[in-house]
């Protein structure tokens, strides 16, 4: 089917090692295209959406730890003697005294620079701020007061609050296994930032303003009011935590692609200018997406392990590849000795045999494989046609003189039979035709022994009288005639 695709040559070896040389490369190209597609696409793919899951998973990470130092600040807080005496009096002066000094003590032994505190009595109202000494009273709005009551267990989130955004933590102030009121802490994120770029990935996060006003009764918390804005309806989350770089990126890239659908949170996961982008919902507690978290990584960390992983692949391929090569030479090797060589040299032989008539030349048979069984056939070929030849040779000859007893009398089949045939056939016509030539040759030698009998005695008696006549006195002209008829006699 593919006879005319093959080249042209008379070598079989030649012919092999082309065919092999064409299947090497089309199986190279092939599996070389299923590699790359079935193997190196899904390991960039999966490592793109490992990178993916890693930011996000750091960012979490970071921030659950950061809940859990709130939390533990908000429990030192609230076990302090004289916030409980402020939630028992209701002394708005005493519960300041307690955390004005929150934000500096901490600022000055640890990396947390904003942290600011609350004073919550029984009934959900906030009766002292740590940044605010004039605060007058007001509801706490935020839904885990609701939870902390009920359960009596500190509790933390990472969101946007009163105090801006950041952790928020809330424990419960106990008196007489009685909740007399709540202590929130909450820390701004700048800790998180730091610690985030220090694995080499930009974080900024920002606030859908609509969703912060709906959920703080109309009015825009005055910590928010100093924090840019980088749309109509979109603020940055801080004005000191984000780097301006990261900021302008956001800003020039990725504003459009903001979904504050609470139906339809989801992440979105994008290349843009040679970064790795992720973008994560903010959900808060009542379920409503307020904001987007937008980690991003240079690329290039992404493509150095894939194009590692990539050089091992192929160095793996290329070993096998090599492998293949390698014993595929091999096994080319081994036919041309115990192939392709042999049979040169039976095909040279073939040519002496046919060139020289000559046959009593013999293929040497060295073991039992199929080569050297059909060399052994190819004796025995030569053998049958030899055999014949010597036959046929010495009944030609033998009938050649005269001796007719000589046939060819081996068992031969195909053109050997019929070459035995026809020369035994001849050899039989001629004997007989011999033997009729002589019958006539005999008959004729008796015919003319009979006539030269009878023709004898008649003749002895002219020769004898003609010479007798000759001694008598004869004319010219009968001396001539008696000499005739004497030399005539004595002719025949």
């Amino acid at each position: 089917m593919f006879a005319h695709l093959l080249p042209k040559t008379r070598s079989v070896y030649r012919l092999l090692v082309t065919i092999t040389f064409m299947i090497v490369t089309l199986s190279f190209l092939l599996i070389g295209s299923i590699f790359y597609w079935k193997v190196l696409t899904p390991i960039e793919a999966d490592l793109f959406a490992e990178a993916h899951k890693q930011m996000h998973y750091n960012l979490e990470m970071r921030l659950e730890s950061k809940k859990e130092s709130v939390i533990s600040i908000a429990q030192g807080v609230a076990r302090q003697k004289l916030v409980v005496d402020a939630l028992l009096t209701n002394d708005k002066e005493k519960a300041f005294e307690a955390i004005a000094s929150i934000g500096s003590d901490y600022a000055k032994v640890t990396q947390h620079r904003n942290t600011r505190s609350q004073v919550i009595n029984a009934e959900g109202m906030i009766i002292a701020r740590s940044w605010d000494k004039n605060f007058s009273g007001g509801k706490a709005p935020h839904p885990l007061v609701k939870k902390v009551f009920e359960s009596q267990w500190a509790q933390a989130s990472f969101g946007v609050g009163e105090a801006g955004v950041g952790i928020v933590g809330f424990a419960p102030v106990m008196h007489q296994d009685q909740v007399i009121g709540l202590v929130s802490i909450t820390q701004g994120i700048g800790s998180v930032v730091r610690l985030i770029q220090a694995d080499n990935i930009d974080w900024v996060m920002v606030i859908h303003k609509p969703s912060l006003v709906a959920r703080t009764e109309g009015k825009l918390p005055k910590a928010y009011h100093e924090y840019p804005m980088l749309s109509n309806e979109v603020m940055l989350a801080s004005k000191n935590y984000f780097t301006q770089t990261a900021v302008d990126f956001v800003q020039r890239n990725l504003l459009s692609r903001f979904d504050f659908d609470p139906k339809t949170a989801k992440s979105v996961f994008v290349v843009v200018e040679g970064r790795l982008v992720g973008i994560y919902p903010i959900i808060d507690e009542a379920g409503k997406v307020i904001g987007q978290h937008i980690l991003s990584q240079p690329v290039a960390l992404i493509q150095d392990k894939v194009a590692v992983a990539e050089a091992q692949m192929w160095w793996v391929g290329g070993s096998f590849l090599l492998v293949i090569l390698a014993t595929i030479w091999l096994l080319i090797v081994l036919v041309r000795r115990l192939l392709t060589d042999p049979i040169s040299a039976v095909s040279k032989r073939i040519q002496e045999v046919i060139q020289l008539s000559d046959f009593s030349q013999r293929l040497p048979v060295q073991g039992d494989n199929e080569l050297e069984r059909m060399k052994s056939e190819f004796n025995r070929l030569l053998e049958q046609i030899s055999v014949a030849l010597t036959e046929a040779n010495d009944a030609v000859t033998s009938a050649a003189s005269a001796n007719f007893s000589h046939y060819m009398v081996g068992k031969y089949r195909g053109e050997l039979k019929q070459l035995q045939l026809g020369i035994n056939t001849a050899i039989a016509d001629l004997h007989q035709t011999h033997e009729l030539l002589t019958h006539a040759s005999q008959a004729k030698a008796q015919f003319l022994a009979n006539m030269s009998h009878e023709i004898r005695t008649p003749m002895n008696a002219i020769l004898g009288m003609a010479y007798l006549t000759l001694g008598t006195k004869l004319t010219p002209q009968q001396q001539d005639y008696v000499e005739k008829i004497h030399v005539a006699a004595n002719n025949l």
